[in-house]
C-alpha cells in the first residue's frame, strides 16, 4: 500500500483532481526496480465510493488522503525517439514487484494537463523477498491472469482461484487479499441485492479477525454500503460511528 496525503497549506480552499480517477491519472508513482530503467505505475483500481466526484475540495489547513494498492497495473516508461527528440511513452501491463530485490518509489502529483509535478514525495524503499513454502504456492495462484481482472474491476471472470485462495491460504496475505477482492467484486458489480448479501460475510470476517489488514478502512466502507443497499441502514450507521 502507498498512502498519499495532500495538505492544503494556503489560506483558501483548493481543489485537486481525484488521484485514482482513470480520466485524469494525477498521481504518478515512479518506481526504480533492482535492474533496468525506472517506470511509472498507473493504478488500475477503481476509486472506492466517490466515483462520481470529479474534484476534491480541501479547506485551509485540511488534507486529502488516498491509498493506492501497488500490485498489478499499467507500467509506463518515458523515452525519446531517435533523431527527432520527440517525447513518447511506452506502456505495458505487469506486476510492479515482479522479482525479489530493492525497489525505490517516489510519488508525484501533476495538475491537469501539466508535464511538471507540483508535489514530489520523499523516496520510499521497498525490499521484496522471495516467498517460501505455502506463501509461494499462494503467490503463484494469486498471480493468475483471471485474478487480475477481478482486481481491476474490468470484467466478470470466474472467481474459482480467489475462492480457493481464501479457503486454503487465508493465513497468508494473499488469501486475505483474495477474500477482499471476492467481496469487493460482488459489491462493485451487483446484479441484485443478493450480490450485496454475498459480499457481507467476507468483509465482516476481515474486520473481525484481521484488524491489521491494510485495506481494513475500505472493508468498513464497502460493508456499510452493502448494509445500506440491503435495507440495513442502522447497521451501516453503527459501523461508521
Amino acid at each position: 500500500m502507498v498512502d498519499i496525503h495532500i495538505r492544503n497549506t494556503t489560506s483558501r480552499e483548493v481543489q485537486v483532481d481525484k488521484i485514482r480517477a482513470h480520466s485524469t491519472g494525477q498521481l504518478r508513482l515512479d518506481i526504480q526496480p533492482p535492474y533496468g530503467p525506472t517506470y511509472w505505475y498507473g493504478p488500475l483500481f477503481q476509486a472506492l465510493v466517490e466515483d462520481d466526484i470529479p474534484k476534491i475540495k480541501i479547506p485551509p489547513g485540511g488534507y486529502y488522503r488516498d491509498r493506492v494498492v501497488v500490485t498489478y497495473g499499467t507500467l509506463r516508461r518515458d523515452s525519446y525517439s531517435a533523431g527527432g527528440g520527440r517525447y513518447t511513452v511506452s506502456k505495458f501491463g505487469g506486476w510492479v514487484f515482479a522479482s525479489p530485490g530493492t525497489y525505490v518509489l517516489r510519488a508525484s502529483y501533476y495538475p491537469r494537463w501539466s508535464t511538471r509535478p507540483v508535489f514530489v514525495s520523499n523516496p520510499l524503499t521497498v525490499e521484496v523477498y522471495e516467498p517460501r513454502h505455502l506463501e509461494k504456492e499462494a503467490l503463484e495462484l494469486f498471480k493468475t491472469m483471471s485474478n487480475v481482472y477481478v482486481m481491476d474491476g474490468t470484467s466478470n471472470p470466474s472467481l474459482e482461484n480467489f475462492i480457493r485462495l481464501a479457503a486454503e491460504y487465508m493465513h497468508t496475505p494473499y488469501g486475505r487479499f483474495a477474500q477482499f477482492y471476492i467481496s469487493r467484486f460482488h459489491a462493485t458489480f451487483p446484479k441484485d441485492k443478493d450480490s450485496y448479501r454475498k459480499a457481507i460475510p467476507g468483509f465482516r470476517e476481515l474486520i473481525a479477525l484481521y484488524p491489521d489488514f491494510p485495506l481494513i478502512d475500505e472493508c468498513m466502507l464497502y460493508l456499510a454500503r452493502c448494509y445500506e443497499r440491503t435495507g440495513r441502514g442502522d447497521l451501516a450507521r453503527e459501523l461508521l460511528e
